[in-house]
Formats: C-alpha cells, sequence, structure tokens
C-alpha cells in the first residue's frame, strides 16, 4: 500500500485550503460582505462630499462677499468652474484609468489625502477675514484643487466598485446621496443654532439677523461643517486602506490590475529570477473605450440630461427662492431647502433597490417663467416640488449608473467583464458632464428669470 510524502500532504491540504478561501470569497461577493459594503458607502459619500460641502456652505460665501459685485453671480461661477474643471479632469482620469501603471487603489489613497487638506483651508479660512475680491479667489482657486482630486477619486472607485457587483454600486451610490443629507441636516442644526443663539444676545434681533449677526450665523454654521468633512475624510480613507487587506478585495481587485501592467511581489520576484520585464501595455485602447462608449448611450444620454436640468435650477435659482412667512428665519429656509431636496435624492435612488419601482423612465416637460410675486404662495407646496425634484434626479441617475455596469442587466456589454469597470467609468463621466452643462446653462436661466444680465456685474 503507497502512502503520500509529507509533501504531497502539504500541497493537498493546500488546494484545500485554496479551494475553501475561494469559496469563502465567492459567497462574499455574492451576497456581498458588509465590512467591504460599508466603506464603499463611506467612499461614495467622500466623493461628493467636496461638492455638497461647497454648496451647503453658500450662505456663508454669500455673506462674505456682501456688497461686492461678486456676489450676485458668484454660485453660477463656483458650479461652471466646479463641473467645468471637473469634465477635464475626470476625461483625462478615464482616459488614463487603464493605462497608467498607477493603481486605482493609490489613486483613491492619494486623492482623498488632497481633499482633506483642502477642506481643512477652508475650514481655515471661517478664523480669517479677507477682502471680498481675494476670498473670491481663493474660495475659487481652492475648488479648482477639490475637482481634479475628486475627478480622480471618482473615476477609481466607480471603476473598482463595479468590479465586486450590483450591491457594493449601490452602496456606493447611497453613499453619494447619504452625504448630501448628512451635509445639509448638519448645516440646518448648526445655523438654527447660530441663529437662535445670536437672537437671545440681541434686543434688536431683527436689524442685528440681517447685518453682522447673520454674518457670524453663517460663518459658525461652515466652521462646524469644514471640521467634521475633514474628519469623516480622515477616517474615510483609513477605513480603506484596511479594507486592502482583507481577501475579497485582494481575489476581485488584484487579477485586474496584474492584468493592467501591475505586478505582486511575487511576479516581480519570478520576473528577477527569468529576466523578464515586466509588461506595461494598456489593457484598453482608446477604440475600445469609443466602442464600450457607443454601446452604452442609451445610459449615458439618461445621466447627462438629467443633471443637465437639474443643475440648471439647483442650487443657482432655488437659493435666490424666499419664505413667503416672513418670520422664518433666510438662513434656516436656505438651509432647509437643502436638505428636503437631498432627502428627495437619497429616496430616488434608494427606489431602485426595489424591484416593483424599477421601470422605464418617462419622458418630463419643465417649463420656467419669471414674475415678481410669487406663482406659489405656500412653502410647504415648494419644498413639495423641491423633493419630487430630489426624486427624480436620484431615480434616474441611479438607474443609468447600476444599469450599465450590470452584466446581468445590460445585454449590451454582451457578458464582458473587462468591460464593466470602464462602463461605469463612462457613465460617472457622463454625469459629470451633465452637471457641467447644466451650470453653464444656469448663467442664462438666472437671467430670464431675475431679468438681470449676469455678466454685467
Amino acid at each position: 500500500m503507497s502512502r503520500r510524502s509529507p509533501e504531497c500532504d502539504y500541497s493537498y491540504q493546500s488546494v484545500e485550503d485554496d479551494h475553501t478561501n475561494n469559496a469563502t470569497i465567492s459567497t462574499s461577493r455574492t451576497k456581498g460582505d458588509a465590512r467591504v459594503q460599508g466603506i464603499y458607502f463611506m467612499l461614495g459619500c467622500a466623493d461628493l462630499l467636496p461638492w455638497n460641502a461647497l454648496i451647503t456652505a453658500t450662505p456663508y460665501f454669500l455673506k462674505r462677499l456682501t456688497g461686492s459685485s461678486l456676489q450676485p453671480t458668484f454660485v453660477s461661477y463656483m458650479s461652471c468652474i466646479f463641473t467645468g474643471v471637473n469634465v477635464i479632469a475626470l476625461a483625462y482620469a478615464t482616459l488614463t484609468s487603464k493605462q497608467t501603471a498607477v493603481s486605482p487603489s493609490r489613486r483613491i489613497v492619494s486623492s482623498t489625502v488632497v481633499l482633506v487638506i483642502l477642506i481643512a483651508l477652508l475650514f481655515m479660512t471661517t478664523f480669517v477675514r479677507f477682502p471680498p475680491s481675494i476670498f473670491f479667489s481663493l474660495v475659487l482657486l481652492i475648488t479648482v484643487g477639490q475637482v481634479v482630486a475628486a475627478s480622480y477619486h471618482s473615476a477609481a472607485i466607480s471603476g473598482e466598485a463595479s468590479l465586486f457587483g450590483g450591491p457594493y454600486m449601490s452602496a456606493l451610490i447611497s453613499g453619494q446621496a447619504a452625504v448630501a443629507v448628512a451635509v445639509s441636516a448638519l448645516q440646518l442644526v448648526s445655523s438654527a443654532l447660530s441663529v437662535w443663539g445670536t437672537s437671545t444676545n440681541s434686543g434688536q434681533a431683527s436689524t442685528m439677523l440681517e447685518n453682522e449677526a447673520l454674518d457670524t450665523a453663517a460663518e459658525s454654521a461652515a466652521r462646524v461643517l469644514f471640521g467634521i468633512s475633514a474628519l469623516f475624510l480622515i477616517a474615510t480613507v483609513v477605513s480603506y486602506c484596511w479594507m486592502r487587506q482583507l481577501p475579497i478585495y485582494k481575489s476581485t481587485v488584484s487579477p485586474q490590475q496584474q492584468h493592467r501592467g501591475e505586478t505582486s511581489e511575487e511576479n516581480e520576484e519570478l520576473q528577477r529570477l527569468v529576466g523578464s520585464e515586466p509588461s506595461f501595455k494598456p489593457l484598453y485602447e482608446l477604440d475600445e473605450m469609443q466602442r464600450v462608449f457607443k454601446a452604452n448611450l442609451p445610459y449615458e444620454f439618461a445621466s447627462l440630461y438629467c443633471f443637465v436640468i437639474t443643475l440648471a435650477v439647483f442650487p443657482v435659482i432655488t437659493v435666490q427662492t424666499q419664505s413667503t412667512n416672513p418670520s422664518i428665519h433666510p438662513l434656516l429656509f436656505m438651509a432647509a431647502h437643502f436638505l428636503v431636496f437631498n432627502i428627495g435624492d437619497l429616496l430616488g435612488r434608494y427606489a431602485c433597490s426595489i424591484p416593483q419601482l424599477v421601470i422605464c423612465v418617462q419622458r418630463a416637460r419643465v417649463e420656467l417663467g419669471s414674475t415678481t410675486d410669487p406663482l406659489i404662495p405656500s412653502d410647504l407646496v415648494y419644498m413639495i416640488i423641491l423633493l419630487f425634484l430630489g426624486i427624480s434626479n436620484g431615480y434616474i441617475s441611479s438607474s443609468s449608473m447600476i444599469g450599465c455596469a450590470s452584466l446581468e442587466h445590460n445585454p449590451r456589454l454582451k457578458g464582458r467583464r473587462e468591460d464593466v469597470d470602464v462602463a461605469a467609468t463612462l457613465n460617472n463621466f457622463c454625469i459629470i458632464t451633465g452637471l457641467a452643462v447644466g451650470s453653464a446653462a444656469s448663467f442664462s436661466v438666472r437671467a430670464m428669470l431675475c431679468d438681470c444680465n449676469p455678466f454685467k456685474g
């Protein structure tokens, strides 16, 4: 009777262990690893945190620009610069995502660290007074830096999360909406505390809240917002670095990175032994990206058109709307309107996880007009309109994002797993393009509604 040698026993046991580990990882990937989903949720929050922090801190920026000719058009300029630079930076990040030796994980870490530094700079501006022109330039310069970092971050995480599958993409998209709700809720609470605290310390509240007290309230709210945002980004990058050590992450992402020319320590050792050089041949050429882009045009157009309509009116136009109730403070009303829209956006994104609500999107008609008197003299109706604007925005954008990167639901991919992360990255680029076009259109919409030319200062 033959007997296996110790070496054979060891090899046999190693094979069994490998099969067990692979089965465990496969099951986790199918059912969803809660730890990984949670961190992609955090990464989704970090993805849109710079944008949400900027637009939610609009009252602070506008109060710092009081009396300046730059104040009326600041929001439009900030939106155009943010989204315009985003298109250029994201286009480059998308085109090089498959052609660079730098892995998506490294891009995620480095871009998040840059965002921490820039958010911290915004936090510091709340302690220092600048002339309006210098403050205007400083904020826009920080905005440009945030855009570039956020573009690389966005391209990397959308492609990486798509490799894990639908549950992880849903976690990422939900995080993008949840951060908007959290930021706007934080802004509302901090604004309320600032306003109420000031009103109790002044016998002439109506006068103070319109001048110095209003400036102080907006400043305090922005300080809390920027400070907590920086701390959250730090927690996100630490959590992501921890996630990269998990077996499910290595088994899902590492093969893709090695296919694109990146090598592990074992492969590098092997290359030194055989005397071969590592190959950095791009996995994807430009014509292959064009093929994926053309195949997914319906999804990409839906994403682009959705955000063109949204950004044309929100927040550039909606932030100028005032309450019909004079007892409601303007700062609180503005913060509440951000919260209502973002709650709607979160509900719309969550609806995509309910199969019965995944239906075809019908065409919508949008009509704009201007008048000196409110067309709808009701704050409640206005908030309901904002809520449904947010719901439609979240539903359409999430449906297209999840659908375009799904081998199960998108027959246009033809079962090509190597096209999944490319499709997700290209669709994300169309979202940013829609944001840029909508922001540019906001100048014309604002001129039409307000009977003024924003280019005349």
